[in-house]
C-alpha cells in the first residue's frame, strides 16, 4: 500500500509538471493569497461579526491553514511523495492525538489546536524545498505595511471609532471573550508596561493591531522591521521597531531586539557566540524572574512538568489551561498563560516531547545546511528563527503563522536574496 501510495503520488506530480500546472509563479501566487489571508482575515471577519455565526466565523478563521496546507500539498507533490521518518512520525503522533482529543474533549477545541501544531511542520516542508520556487513578493509586503500602519495610526488616534468601524466588539463576542460595552473593552485593553508586575501602577492603551491580537500584531510588526533591515531600508525597519513596541509584548520584541543586535556582529565570526550565551541569559533571567513574580508563562511551564508524573501519556490535543500553583486541575477552556511545551506535555505527555524533539531536530538539520547565513547580513532573520522558536517554551503564540511562519517566509528571502548576491557576485569575477 505505501509503495503504490508513492507511486501514484509520483506519477501524478510527473502529470502536474508535464502540464505546467506546478511551477514557481504558481507557488509565489499561492504565498502572495496566504499572506493577504493571514493579515487581513481577521479585520475582515471583524467587520461582518454581527452577520455571522460561530460556524462561519471557524471556517474563516481557518482559511490561511487551508490554503498554507495546499501549498504544502503541491510542494509535496513536486518531491514525488517523498517524506522523511521524522516527518512522518510527527505527523502521525499529531493525528493520533487529534483524535483522542477530537472524542474525549471536543471538536472545536482539538481542531483549533491541530491547526496550531500543524503550521510548524508544513512551514518545516517549505524550507526544505525552497529551491523549488522562487519567492518575491516586495510590492505585496508593502503594500501589507502600509494596511498595518493605516490601521496601528487609526486605532491609535481614534481608538473608540475604531472599535466601531470593524465591529471589535462583536468580534471578540464570537471569539468567546466576555465584553459588554466598548467603555469596557477600552478598560480591558489598557495593560500594565510589558506586563510587568512592577508597573502596576502604570496602565497605558495596548493596541489589538490589525490581527486584532496585540501578540500576534507585535509578531507581523517584527516581521515588517527584520523584512526591510535586510532590504536595507533601515528608516522603515525603525518606525517598526517602534510599531513593535506598541503592543508591549515581551516575546516578539526581545525576539526581534536580540536578532537585530546579532546582526552587527555578522563580520566578525570570533563573536558568533556572544549572541548564544546572549539568548541562553534572557531565557534563563525570564524562567527566574518569572518564577519568582509567578507569571502566569513561567507557572504553567514548570507545573506541566509535574503533571506529565500524573499522566505520562496526556489527554490528547486541546487539553490545555493554566496550572496553578495550588494544583488545581487543567482544564479544556483555552491556553491561558500556558506555553508550546506546557500544550504538549498536558495534552501528548511524554509523547509530546518527543514530537517537539523531533520537529526541533529536523529544523536543526535544514539551518545546519544554510548556516553561511548565520555570517551575513542575512543572520538577523537566522537568530530570529531561533528566537521564535525559544519563545515557544514560554508562549503558545510563537507556534502560530505569525510567528513561526512569517518567520520562514524570511527565511525563504534571505536564502532566496543571498543565493542571488552570489550568483552576481560569481558572474563579475
Amino acid at each position: 500500500m505505501p509503495a503504490f501510495t508513492t507511486a501514484f503520488l509520483s506519477t501524478l506530480a510527473a502529470k502536474l509538471s508535464e502540464e505546467h500546472l506546478i511551477v514557481g509563479r504558481k507557488l509565489n501566487f499561492g504565498f502572495g493569497v496566504f499572506l493577504i489571508c493571514l493579515l487581513l482575515s481577521n479585520i475582515f471577519i471583524s467587520i461582518i461579526s454581527p452577520w455571522i455565526g460561530e460556524v462561519y466565523y471557524l471556517f474563516l478563521s481557518a482559511l490561511d491553514i487551508l490554503i498554507f496546507s495546499f501549498i504544502a500539498l503541491i510542494v509535496l507533490l513536486m518531491r514525488g511523495g517523498k517524506v522523511s521518518f521524522i516527518t512522518v512520525t510527527y505527523l502521525l503522533l499529531i493525528f493520533f492525538y487529534y483524535l483522542i482529543g477530537f472524542f474525549a474533549i471536543g471538536p472545536i477545541q482539538s481542531t483549533i489546536y491541530l491547526r496550531f501544531l500543524l503550521y510548524p511542520f508544513l512551514g518545516l516542508l517549505i524550507l526544505k524545498n525552497h529551491q523549488k520556487f522562487e519567492f518575491d513578493k516586495s510590492l505585496l509586503i508593502n503594500f501589507l505595511a502600509a494596511i498595518f500602519i493605516a490601521i496601528l495610526f487609526f486605532e491609535m488616534v481614534f481608538t473608540e471609532h475604531f472599535f466601531r468601524v470593524f465591529n471589535v466588539l462583536s468580534f471578540m463576542d464570537l471569539k468567546g471573550r466576555d465584553v459588554a460595552t466598548i467603555e469596557e473593552l477600552l478598560v480591558q485593553s489598557h495593560r500594565r508596561i510589558f506586563n510587568f508586575e512592577i508597573f502596576e501602577q502604570y496602565r497605558i492603551y495596548r493596541p489589538w493591531g490589525v490581527i486584532l491580537h496585540p501578540i500576534s500584531s507585535a509578531y507581523v510588526a517584527a516581521f515588517f522591521t527584520i523584512y526591510y533591515f535586510i532590504k536595507n531600508k533601515f528608516i522603515i525597519s525603525v518606525f517598526f521597531v517602534f510599531a513593535t513596541i506598541l503592543f508591549m509584548a515581551k516575546g516578539p520584541f526581545i525576539a526581534l531586539i536580540i536578532s537585530l543586535f546579532s546582526a552587527l556582529l555578522y563580520k566578525n565570526s570570533k563573536i558568533f557566540t556572544l549572541p548564544v550565551f546572549l539568548i541562553l541569559a534572557v531565557l534563563t533571567s525570564i524562567v527566574s524572574i518569572g518564577w519568582v513574580v509567578r507569571n502566569p508563562h513561567i507557572v504553567s511551564l514548570i507545573y506541566s512538568f509535574s503533571y506529565l508524573g500524573e499522566n505520562l501519556l496526556g489527554e490528547g490535543i486541546g487539553f490545555a489551561g493554566a496550572l496553578t500553583l495550588e494544583g488545581d486541575e487543567v482544564t479544556s477552556s483555552g491556553l491561558k498563560g500556558e506555553s508550546v511545551l506546557a500544550l504538549m506535555i498536558t495534552g501528548m505527555g511524554v509523547v509530546g516531547v518527543l514530537a517537539i524533539f523531533l520537529l526541533l531536530i529536523d529544523y536543526v538539520r535544514f539551518f545546519s545546511k544554510v548556516s553561511y547565513l548565520v555570517f551575513t547580513s542575512y543572520g538577523v532573520v537566522f537568530w530570529y528563527f531561533v528566537l521564535v522558536m525559544g519563545n515557544s517554551i514560554f508562549q503558545e503564540e510563537a507556534f502560530s503563522p505569525y510567528a513561526i511562519i512569517l518567520a520562514v517566509m524570511l527565511s525563504l528571502i534571505a536564502i532566496k536574496n543571498n543565493q542571488s548576491l552570489a550568483a552576481n557576485s560569481e558572474c563579475n569575477t
